[in-house]
């Protein structure tokens, strides 16, 4: 197969169901090595500012995009955007390198680590997240498990290798084969794996080497000659981790720890994912970008493998992990059973779902996220809604950002089973914007929400400006 690939085909932003994320460009070129199928560019809406490139691997349309920058602030935000496009996106991984732990699992450069649940986290802490006490800072780490299809993925892999080597090498040799630039990703002959006890620091750090270090504080190990895959926990969080000290108390404050990285924790409360990394360094006051590029390929490579065990149909029949592209599935069905509805859907997502009706259609909007089985309380406001239902059509809630009036009116639909809430949710317009509808309609006169999609903008504006004077407003207390 020639390199670089040639583009053969395009598809619709639907059609792709494996969401690759990387946080460097080496990573994205290792992953784009991996492709066996490169597919053209579809048109892209103008809300979305991440670049992506599209192909498929092992039978699967895959969508790889790398972030503009490093940690879990940005990896939150390429994914949401990513959710908003990609509405039948099955689950994500995220491939790139991270900094190893070696403690009970015999951690080597060049290895790779699998975010797997142990029955006690689910593949992935924040070790960064939590609070300052009197007695020190307390972790709170919990975060969404790994997706069922890859939980099941990553069994299957374990056991296979057990009594078969990883598939990993071969990827990467059939890259290098292809493109003869990827040589460089391949393992590094001349740099050797040290690994010192946790507390010698580097004394030079100009010597990236490590020429310079002692080496009677060398831990000693086995020799081994190639590179094992490793299932466990991830720890994430916002800073780069070069200290053997540090690392030793994020082991002992997450024991099973394998290795440390700093995206997984933006983007595992986003959408459905696991993270997969190769070893470039210890996470020590030794580390260097020796490694950089033989882990990153083996991260990818590896990847690949888990896509390899996956069969295509079982990942198409799996339910979207963009909660916009469930819901479209929910309305739908909805649709079906209310025969007399007359629904005219102004979901950026689902708008392709309804037809318009040409006879006075009912107009709704339905924010797509669904109920929180945690919402207590609110009793006041909710007996308002209810009540307030009974009489009118339209019912807006109007307060503070934070008080809950955006869960109040989910909660209020979920239970009348009805299209009759106009929800305005105040945080899709900025971080910090609040006010009241008439907020709302001048921040829609101005354009403001152009950014999260023009479909979007065009049918939220038109149910406003109907509306806006005839809305019966409950005002939620503001403390």
């Amino acid at each position: 197969m020639a390199w670089p690939l040639k583009a053969t085909k395009r598809l619709t932003h639907d059609d792709y169901t494996v969401a690759w994320i990387c946080a460097l460009p080496i990573e994205k070129t290792a992953a784009r090595n991996m492709l066996d199928e490169l597919h053209l560019t579809p048109p892209q809406p103008d809300h979305d500012k991440n670049i992506y490139t599209f192909g498929s691997i092992c039978g699967h349309n895959v969508v790889i995009v790398c972030q503009g920058d490093m940690g879990t602030t940005a990896a939150a935000v390429v994914a949401t955007r990513m959710e908003a496009t990609f509405r039948r996106l099955r689950f994500g991984l995220l491939v790139g390198i991270a900094g190893g732990v070696p403690d009970e699992k015999d951690i080597r450069l060049g290895d790779v680590v699998v975010s797997k649940g142990d029955g006690r986290f689910g593949g992935v802490v924040a070790h960064d997240r939590g609070k300052e006490t009197s007695s020190g800072f307390e972790s709170r780490p919990f975060l969404d498990g790994v997706p069922e299809l890859l939980r099941n993925a990553f069994s299957e892999l374990e056991s296979l290798l057990m009594d078969h080597d990883s598939k990993a090498a071969g990827y990467i040799s059939q890259a290098v084969a292809r493109n003869s630039r990827f040589l460089a990703f391949d393992h590094p002959e001349t740099l050797v794996d040290n690994l010192y006890e946790y507390d010698y620091l580097h004394p030079n750090s100009r010597d990236k080497t490590c020429v310079e270090c002692d080496k009677t504080r060398l831990i000693q190990r086995k020799t081994r000659y190639s590179p094992l895959v490793h299932f466990g926990i991830v720890a994430s969080g916002n800073q780069v981790i070069k200290d053997g000290v540090e690392r030793r108390k994020i082991l002992q404050a997450h024991p099973g720890t394998i290795a440390v990285e700093m995206e997984a924790a933006g983007l595992m409360n986003v959408f459905g994912c696991s993270t997969i990394r190769g070893i470039c360094d210890y996470a020590d006051s030794h580390k260097n970008d020796g490694w950089h590029r033989y882990a990153s390929a083996m991260a990818a490579a590896a990847a690949k493998e888990v896509l390899s065990i996956i069969p295509p149909p079982t990942v198409v029949a799996a339910p979207a992990i963009s909660m916009a592209g469930s819901y479209a599935l929910y309305l739908r069905v909805k649709f079906l059973r209310w025969q007399r509805l007359k629904l005219f859907q102004v979901s950026m997502h689902t708008a392709d779902l309804y037809p318009a009706s040409a006879a006075s259609p009912e107009f709704a909007f339905m924010v797509p996220f669904p109920r929180d089985r945690k919402f207590v309380g609110r009793e006041d406001i909710l007996c308002q809604i209810e009540e307030r239902l009974q009489t009118q059509r339209r019912v807006s809630l109007a307060g503070i950002g934070g008080v809950g009036y955006d869960l109040s009116s989910l909660f209020s639909y979920f239970k009348s089973q009805c299209l009759k809430i106009v929800l305005a949710n105040l945080r899709l317009l900025s971080s910090s914007h609040t006010g009241s509808v008439r907020d709302i309609h001048k921040a829609m006169s101005s354009g403001c929400l152009q950014q999260i999609t023009q479909d979007l903008t065009r049918h939220i504006r038109k149910l406003v400006l109907n509306s806006i004077f005839q809305v019966e407003m409950i005002q939620r207390p503001t403390s």
